[in-house]
């Protein structure tokens, strides 16, 4: 569908529900309240330094979608939960804290929202979807709450500038393209509670130049690692029974240290059926770890 008219769509949708849902309700500094003014419907003509007013529960969804010139938000310890794309598409916002109150953040809460630099998610926060920070081009460092199980899908998906990320030890799961597209990240530290490491998930990282993958590990998804040119050694623990295919596709690997179980029989470092499933660069070693006590390996 056209952009222009899903906006559109969007828009005539939101409307509507604010026609339903304020009659006889709230008008805040441009800030369309429900009728028990707890709930943020909608942002009218807002700009600069906006300030969510003290009693608000919930910012609804796409409530601040496309107001570009919102440089900054101040949420009260009041909210507990951000809805979809409630702040997306603001790409002049700039600051922008979330309180220890909030417990739940929407589908692209805050997508597309290119000058923003850092953010924290408190430990409150235990629920996140699905990109919710995906193409914030401007992004430098995030702080990942330890209410966190898993790094939803598209996370930081094409989160150019992305630098440092830290994940907290609570963290099981690093879902679909969670990162994919971070070309500055040139390094990330794995908590060894992480089990699963998903489709897509660093794919196109191509400043990436070290990973440590923790022996809780036990499967890689397709395209895990596609297109990191950058990464010219990995060791793969035991712990990892699964690894999809093309999961080093375009990588600049030299060396790759596998588990035993995973190369059978033991290949030579031009092992086809390894090759052809991981399409490994061409002259990637490829050793396998018992082979590690060998004194004729570097």
């Amino acid at each position: 569908m056209n952009p222009c008219a899903l906006a559109s769509i969007v828009l005539a949708t939101l409307v509507i529900r604010v026609s339903a849902d304020t009659k006889d309700g709230v008008s805040s500094n441009g800030l369309i309240l429900s009728k028990d003014a707890t709930t943020l419907i909608w942002a009218s003509n807002v700009s600069g330094d906006v300030t969510i007013p003290d009693g608000v529960t919930s910012i609804g969804n796409h409530a601040f979608l496309g107001w570009t010139k919102v440089t900054s938000v101040t949420i009260p310890d009041s909210v507990t939960s951000i809805g979809m794309g409630a702040f997306q598409q603001c790409r002049g916002l700039v600051s922008v804290t979330i309180p220890d109150s909030v417990t739940s953040i929407g589908d692209k809460a805050f997508a597309d929202c290119f000058r923003l630099t850092s953010i924290t998610i408190p430990d409150s926060v235990t629920s996140i979807g699905t990109g919710m920070f995906s193409r914030c081009i401007g992004l430098v460092s995030v702080t990942i709450g330890t209410g966190m199980t898993k790094i939803e899908s598209r996370s930081f998906y094409n989160c150019s500038s992305l630098v440092s990320v830290t994940i907290p030890n609570t963290v099981t799961s690093i879902e679909k393209e969670a990162f994919a597209g971070c070309t500055n990240l040139v390094s990330l530290t794995i908590p060894d509670s992480v089990t699963s490491i998903g489709y897509s998930a660093f794919d196109g990282c191509t400043g990436l130049t070290a990973i440590d993958i923790p022996d809780s590990v036990t499967s890689i998804g397709d395209r895990a690692f596609d297109g990191c040119t950058g990464l010219t050694a990995i060791d793969i623990p035991d712990s990892v029974t699964s690894i999809g295919v093309l999961a080093f596709h375009k990588s600049g690997l030299k060396r790759i240290i596998l588990p035993d179980a995973l190369v059978q029989p033991l290949p030579s470092t031009k092992d086809s059926s390894i090759n052809n499933r991981w399409l490994l660069p061409e002259g990637c070693e490829v050793i396998p770890r018992s082979r590690l006590q060998d004194k004729s390996i570097p």
